[in-house]
């Protein structure tokens, strides 16, 4: 895909007729408006091209969106919501605290968001096919497949039973049969990766864009087997991807985080953020602002641009993970930790850095997230103009990364029960390019702490994989239960020398040990013990109550009936 397609299907859509049930006079023709059938029917290649670029642009500003980037990462554990104010978020927090209701949370976007890729992907695989069909067109109905595969992957993972609508005319669906939903998922992967071009080499992307390749599509087929315990299946159809010699790891693990990682040889499916001074305004993507530091707490050194909502902190036992899972051999950390997490003390040595803002520091235990620091040099020159809420980078926000496949692909080796071969292979690959010593064996552990130091708050992967292993209730259970404040002081220049933050269950009991920095946790006063993970409802999210009523054939998932 070119750099953007402006062109959005719900401008084209917006303007057809519809057939009336009735047979009197609102069937008069509208002058001047296009059936549906003639918009896809007679579609040259340029419409073809639009129709796919609305379905992209849905995947990343929807489906891969706020619910998926913020909703469900904030409650793996991992991390502690952020943000102003523990006022501040409204569904952030409610996400973060396992107050979800069917009426209330991201689930109710995330749905309309998948259901529109599939609905919109449906119409250009349904009415775009004829045999007379163009390469340009036959490739846009493999990305309509690819994308709709993708798109119901999503919803098996999130609500298990989601309703199944494989055409256009499905009317008021029930809960689907996973097994039916997930040989549909496969099907349609596997023909889209029968027309879909592989790139030309390591550097090929950009030539394409932020499209879908052959390799993207089965690296989500292997994934898919995978989700299903189709280990054999899924370790065969990965090392497909891995034996194309199109992907590589970046060198730096830092680098993943910058724009300058755009089309790199690691990237397997990306949507492209266009470096435009004059349309920034039309990407309407605001995750830059909600991953970035806040600087009402903490000065930002120079290297950063100086302003973001600070939501998405690392939390005390992410950290603590990091700190004994990425030391090297020599007692440094590794690159990948210097790529995902950062220490106030390592932070105050950046030029331009001069301590906190504004003690305390809110929901932070003083460790900020760098996988989504927004570096100055990827700022979007002028979006910073008039409020800061209108900044913008221009980093390509990565769907599928070439080291979750190496990961997908030791997992389905691990589970298989092997150790070694080409799992092991795989898995140390990953540990390599992170700055660690290669295993000598490995086990299903290894490949747990691997996903969860390489992945960290990437697309909810940490959260839907503690459910689907079976770990969520042990280790989710108190999540959101407990809050942390961080004080430090207001200028660098005054510390106590000591690196480390002792927590109290009060400041006063902070102030009384003589330490400049420390952090004072205590329970959450408004959720207190009924933030967690709760079996028998958690595993899935609800469905959206608004469904529910306008749908009398969809049943709600269990835990969240009333």
């Amino acid at each position: 895909m070119k750099k953007i397609i402006s062109i959005c299907l719900l401008g084209i859509v917006a303007g057809l007729s519809f057939p009336s049930c009735s047979q009197d006079l609102l069937e008069i023709e509208q002058k001047g408006v296009l059936s549906v059938d003639a918009v896809y029917g007679g579609a040259d290649d340029e419409t073809a091209e639009s129709l796919i670029a609305s379905v992209y642009r849905t995947l990343w500003s929807g489906v891969y969106g706020t619910p998926m980037y913020m909703g469900l990462a904030f409650p793996d554990g991992d991390h502690l919501c952020g943000g102003g104010s523990y006022s501040d978020g409204g569904t952030l927090r409610y996400t973060y605290n396992y107050a979800l209701t069917p009426s209330t949370g991201y689930h109710i976007d995330e749905y309309t968001s998948i259901y529109r890729v599939i609905y919109w992907s449906n119409m250009i695989v349904e009415k775009l096919n004829n045999e007379d069909n163009s390469a340009v067109k036959n490739r846009v109905i493999a990305e309509a497949k690819f994308s709709r595969a993708l798109a119901l992957m999503w919803a098996i993972r999130i609500w298990g039973t989601p309703p199944f609508m494989p055409t256009t005319d499905t009317e008021n669906p029930a809960n689907g049969d996973p097994a039916e939903m997930w040989k549909w998922v496969e099907d349609n992967f596997s023909e889209a990766a029968d027309v879909l071009p592989s790139k030309s080499g390591m550097g090929g992307q950009e030539e394409i864009g932020g499209r879908a390749t052959r390799e993207a599509a089965l690296a989500y087929l292997g994934k898919a087997q995978l989700l299903q315990g189709k280990y054999a299946e899924a370790s065969g159809t990965l090392q497909l991807v891995r034996d194309s010699g199109l992907y590589d790891l970046l060198p730096d693990f830092v680098s993943v985080t910058k724009a300058e990682s755009d089309w790199s040889s690691e990237n397997v499916f990306e949507y492209n953020v266009y470096n435009d001074p004059s349309s920034f305004s039309t990407q309407n993507d605001m995750r830059c602002m909600y991953l970035g530091v806040r600087s009402s707490f903490l000065n930002i050194a120079s290297d950063g641009f100086t302003t973001g909502w600070g939501y998405s902190t690392p939390s005390p036992e992410f950290v603590e993970f990091m700190k004994e899972h990425e030391k090297t051999g020599d007692g440094s950390y590794s690159s990948r930790y210097e790529g995902t997490i950062c220490s106030y003390d390592d932070y105050q040595k950046k030029p331009g850095a001069n301590g906190l803002a504004a003690s305390p520091w809110i929901d932070n235990i003083g460790y900020i997230g760098m996988k989504y620091y927004f570096w100055s040099s990827d700022l979007i020159p002028g979006s910073e103009a008039g409020a800061p809420r209108n900044a913008r980078w221009h980093k390509n926000w990565v769907f599928l990364r070439y080291s979750e496949v190496l990961l997908d692909l030791a997992e389905a080796e691990a589970w298989l029960g092997n150790t070694g071969g080409v799992g092991l292979d795989a898995l140390n690959e990953v540990r390599e390019r992170a700055g660690l010593e290669p295993l000598g064996s490995m086990g299903k552990e290894d490949v747990k702490n691997e996903r969860r130091a390489e992945l960290w708050g990437e697309n909810g992967d940490r959260y839907l994989n503690l459910i689907r292993w079976g770990d969520a209730p042990d280790v989710l259970g108190e999540v959101g239960r407990y809050r942390y404040d961080f004080y430090a002081p207001t200028r660098s220049t005054v510390t106590d020398g000591d690196s480390d933050y002792p927590v109290f269950a009060t400041v006063e009991e902070g102030e009384a040990s003589g330490r400049n920095t420390y952090i004072v946790k205590y329970a959450d006063p408004v959720y207190g013990q009924s933030s967690g993970f709760v079996s028998g409802r958690d595993e899935y999210w609800p469905f959206p109550e608004s469904e529910i009523l306008s749908n009398p054939s969809l049943t709600q998932n269990p835990g969240w009936l009333k």
